[in-house]
């Protein structure tokens, strides 16, 4: 039997295999595990894409002291 993570089958006492979980169930799972997949990309490139240096240091203003040179 190939390995699917997805599905999941059970032996039933007559030796015929069947699903575990109904269709609607599996897609869903299915689903759920590809929007994860997504939303895990995105969140990874997201905080790895380059960004400039200006957005990322805080407004002068909102500083409670002055560094020293």
């Amino acid at each position: 039997m190939e390995a699917r993570p997805y599905f999941h089958r059970r032996e039933l006492p007559d030796v015929r295999r069947t699903y575990a979980y109904s269709a609607t169930d599996r897609a869903h799972g299915l689903r759920i595990l590809m929007l994860g997949v997504i939303v895990f990309n995105l969140g990874l490139y997201l905080r790895l894409a380059p960004r400039e240096t200006a957005e990322l240091a805080p407004p002068k203003k909102y500083l409670y002291f002055e560094f020293k040179k």
